[in-house]
């Protein structure tokens, strides 16, 4: 999924469940995603750097999204000792596990994320590559699984009305 298109869906109002399927240092220096977790996207802004901050919560799958963490992060100690741990013990990310990383809008690159909500609208609608925002695409997804229900019932002899 490219940048402009995860922007595209958080503007529609969905909040999508995501997989990473790549660890995200391939776009970023720092970021706690590895390949495996699990974060709900929660909302973008635009920044003063030509950039794009988007907002992840780990937290959706907290414990396999702690066990998945790398474990190459400096802990600085008082007594000026350091040794490795995850980015929770190194203090990169809070115990909310909510993260902004960082991206270029105009990036091309696929992001490493799919989304996971098996059998959704989401999913449809990332699978159709419709050239329709989200919420038309919705509207009409929603109103065909209508007409597809009130000819099942008029067919096996149910009336609603």
């Amino acid at each position: 999924m490219k940048v402009k298109d995860l922007i595209e869906l958080l503007k529609s109002g969905a909040q999508p469940v995501m997989r990473f399927t790549n660890s995200l240092e391939d776009f970023l220096d720092e970021s706690v995603a590895e390949k495996g977790m699990i974060a709900k996207v929660l909302r973008f802004k635009a920044t003063d750097h030509d950039c794009i901050e988007i907002v992840f919560d780990f937290s959706v799958a907290r414990e396999q999204n702690i066990a998945l963490m790398t474990h190459d992060w400096i802990i600085h100690s008082i007594d000026g000792k350091e040794k490795l741990g995850n980015p929770l013990e190194a203090k990169f990310i809070k115990e909310d596990l909510l993260e902004s990383d960082y991206f270029n809008p105009n990036d091309w690159h696929e992001l490493p994320l799919e989304p996971i909500e098996e059998g959704s609208p989401l999913n449809a609608y990332l699978q159709s590559k419709s050239t329709q925002s989200y919420v038309e695409w919705l509207e009409c997804f929603w109103t065909q699984k209508q007409k597809e229900s009130e000819s099942f019932l008029k067919m096996v002899g149910v009336s609603l009305g």
